[in-house]
Formats: C-alpha cells, sequence, structure tokens
C-alpha cells in the first residue's frame, strides 16, 4: 500500500515546461523533495498517467500523461491530492494552458541555440582546420553565427 502524503506544499514547486502531454516540476522545498519517490508512487497509480519519473537530487518530476484521457486541470487535482497544492508558472486553469503555439515557439528557441555551434563545427571541418587555429575559429564563427540570428 503506498502510504499518503497529509502535507500541503504552496510553495518550492516551480514549472519547467508544459506541452501536451508532458509536465515537468523543479521542486527546491526540501520536505518535499525527499517525498518523491512516495508522490511518484501515487501519481504512477491515477488513470491517464502513462509515466513518472523523479529525481531526488535535482528534485526534478517529470509526468507524461495521456492527453486525450487527462486535461492539465485534472492533472493539477491529481497533483493536488499529492500534496503539491501550488506550482510556481502553472495554473489549473483551463484558459492558461499551454498552447501547442507556445511549445513550437520554445523549440524553435532551443532549435537556435543549437544552429551557432554547427555552423562552427561545420566551417572547421571544411576548412579541414586542426589544432589552436579550429578552436579559434570556431569560436569567432559560432559568435558571429549567434549575432546573425539574433
Amino acid at each position: 500500500m503506498v502510504e499518503r502524503l497529509q502535507t500541503r506544499f504552496t510553495n518550492g514547486v516551480n514549472l519547467v515546461h508544459a506541452i501536451a502531454g508532458r509536465v515537468r516540476l523543479r521542486i527546491t522545498d526540501s520536505n518535499l523533495r525527499s517525498s518523491l519517490k512516495v508522490i511518484e508512487q501515487q501519481l504512477q497509480q491515477q488513470e491517464g498517467i502513462s509515466e513518472v519519473r523523479s529525481n531526488e537530487k535535482t528534485g526534478s518530476l517529470l509526468i507524461v500523461f495521456e492527453s486525450n484521457k487527462m486535461s492539465q486541470v485534472q492533472l493539477c487535482d491529481s497533483l493536488e491530492r499529492c500534496g503539491i497544492s501550488e506550482i510556481s508558472g502553472f495554473s489549473s486553469d483551463a484558459t492558461t494552458t499551454f498552447s501547442r503555439s507556445q511549445a513550437s515557439s520554445q523549440a524553435g528557441k532551443r532549435l537556435k541555440a543549437f544552429i551557432p555551434p554547427i555552423i562552427g563545427l561545420l566551417t572547421v571541418r571544411v576548412l579541414r582546420m586542426h589544432s589552436w587555429g579550429a578552436i579559434a575559429t570556431y569560436l569567432i564563427i559560432t559568435k558571429i553565427a549567434r549575432l546573425s540570428i539574433q
């Protein structure tokens, strides 16, 4: 039988990201962090939640749910039953749920971060450079690429 948490945590929980079917929370409260395994077990028993992973060292809680069976509002209700009643950056109000356009804009920002290093590596490779000259060229090209993307 899974132990139930009676304590309510109203701070120390931050939303890292939320997209359709996936939410990652960062737990900064040390009391809650030590209870992550219990919370993980409780959430895994919920209908519509397909995967829950927690890491006590980093305070990370990843919840993968079936968005066609469970809404973000229902997920908030499940989290409340586990003792997490308030999450910074996340609301149980249906009007503030993340949309696909927000998720795609976040993905675009991440992609932009990878482009400059790739351009730097390709430049060094095409020029067949080695040693210190390759490092200097890579850094310069990466910097120029970052400035041109902004």
